[in-house]
Parts: structure tokens; C-alpha cells; sequence
């Protein structure tokens, strides 16, 4: 079974590179169309390599920096509001468990603001990246 999988993806990508090679030699459209697709790939890695791909240095570095402290803060808020949840249904006292709780519903809503504000700006980067290309 797993040597029929590969053999499956081997041919595709056989198949597949003989057809984006005879699309490229024969389209110029095509050839510009992978230029604007590779600084968005690259932002879509991680935001700000797309824009340092074109070139734009200062831009790349400000959403590198931006991109990794919107990165890191959502996580920590998702992973700590995830924590007190666990530690709010795994204690038994009422007061330790009332406290928990509203701490949990606390944190919630401030983690998932992170994690969209994050979210657009990761969308934001990439077609920036994408509009951008020289």
C-alpha cells in the first residue's frame, strides 16, 4: 500500500513538472504570475520574507519583528488560557474553582482577539508581498 501511495505521488509530480515547464516556456504571463507568487509564498512561511524577496528591507524587517511578536503573544495567550481551563476543571473547592473559572472566561476572548489580529495581519503581509513584486 505505501509503495503504491509513492509511486502515485512520484508520477504526479512527474507529470505535473512536464506540464508547468511546457506552460512556462510557452507563457510570459505564466512566468510573471511565479514571480508575485514567490514573495507570497515566502510571507505565507513567515510574514516580512515576502517584502525582504522584493527588496523592500526596512518593511521586511518591521513585519518580521511585528509578525514574531503577534506570533508569540498569540500563542502564550491561547496556551494560557488553555491552562486555566485544564486547572479550573481539575480543582474541587468551590472558591479555588469559582476564581479559576472566571480567570478562564477572562482569558479566552483576549486570546482569540490575538489570535485574529495575528491572523489578519499574516493575510495582510501576504498580499502586500503578492501586490508588491517588482
Amino acid at each position: 500500500m505505501n509503495r503504491l501511495i509513492l509511486i502515485i505521488i512520484f508520477a504526479f509530480l512527474i507529470i505535473n513538472n512536464g506540464f508547468a515547464q511546457r506552460l512556462s516556456n510557452n507563457n510570459l504571463l505564466l512566468r510573471n504570475i511565479n514571480l508575485q507568487v514567490k514573495p507570497a509564498l515566502l510571507s505565507t512561511l513567515f510574514p516580512g520574507l515576502g517584502q525582504l524577496e522584493n527588496k523592500q528591507k526596512a518593511k521586511g524587517y518591521a513585519y518580521l519583528g511585528i509578525g514574531a511578536v503577534l506570533l508569540g503573544t498569540a500563542i502564550y495567550t491561547g496556551l494560557y488560557s488553555q491552562s486555566l481551563w485544564g486547572t479550573y476543571e481539575n480543582y474541587q473547592t468551590e472558591a479555588n474553582y469559582n476564581a479559576y473559572k472566571k480567570r478562564a472566561e477572562k482569558w479566552t476572548p483576549t486570546a482569540n482577539i490575538f489570535i485574529g489580529i495575528t491572523a489578519t495581519f499574516w493575510f495582510y503581509n501576504i498580499l502586500d508581498a503578492y501586490m508588491n513584486t517588482d
